[in-house]
C-alpha cells in the first residue's frame, strides 16, 4: 500500500495524516498493512512518547510561544543597536539633555517677556494698534526663539542648512 492511498483511507474514517506524515510513521515502524492497525499503532505511540497528553502539549507550546518572544526581542534589540549605529537613530539619553536645554531657553525666554513686554503694552496706552504691534512682536521673538532651539537638536556631525 502507498502512503498516498493510506492517507486516503484515513480521510474516509475522519483523520487527515498526510503521506509525508504517514511515511514518517513507516520509518519509525508503523505497520503498512491496513489502515485500522496503522491508527492503533499511531495511539500506543501518542501514550508512549507523550503526543498524545493534552497538558504536555500545552507545555511545550508555551514554551515555544516565549523562545520565540526572546528571540523576537533579541532581534529587535540588534536591530535598534544596528540602526542607531547607522545613524538612524538617536539615543534616550541624548534627546532627554537636548529637550532639557531646551526647555531651559523657553523658561528664560518667558521671563524675560514678562519682565519686558508688560511695559511695551503700557507704552501703548490703550491704542489697539499699537497694543497689536506689541503682540506681533511678543509672537515674533517667540518664533525666532523657538525657531533657535532647532540648533540644540543638531547632531553633531550635521551641519547646518
Amino acid at each position: 500500500m502507498k502512503s498516498s492511498d493510506l492517507s486516503k483511507k484515513l480521510a474516509a474514517v475522519g483523520e487527515a495524516i498526510s503521506p509525508e506524515t504517514i511515511r514518517g510513521d513507516w520509518a519509525h515502524g508503523a505497520p503498512r498493512s491496513s489502515a485500522a492497525s496503522y491508527l492503533k499503532w499511531r495511539q500506543a505511540r501518542a501514550k508512549r512518547t507523550g503526543r498524545g497528553d493534552p497538558m504536555l502539549r500545552k507545555l511545550k507550546a508555551d514554551k515555544l510561544r516565549g523562545e520565540i518572544c526572546i528571540l523576537a526581542d533579541r532581534h529587535k534589540a540588534e536591530e535598534r543597536e544596528h540602526r542607531q549605529k547607522a545613524g538612524e537613530l538617536i539615543s534616550r539619553a541624548w534627546m532627554a539633555q537636548r529637550i532639557s536645554i531646551a526647555a531651559g531657553k523657553v523658561d528664560s525666554l518667558r521671563l524675560k517677556s514678562e519682565a519686558e513686554d508688560p511695559l511695551k503694552f503700557a507704552a501703548a496706552a490703550g491704542d489697539v494698534a499699537a497694543c497689536r504691534a506689541v503682540v506681533h512682536g511678543v509672537w515674533d521673538g517667540i518664533a525666532a526663539s523657538l525657531h533657535a532651539l532647532r540648533e540644540d537638536f543638531r547632531e553633531p556631525n550635521q551641519t547646518s542648512p
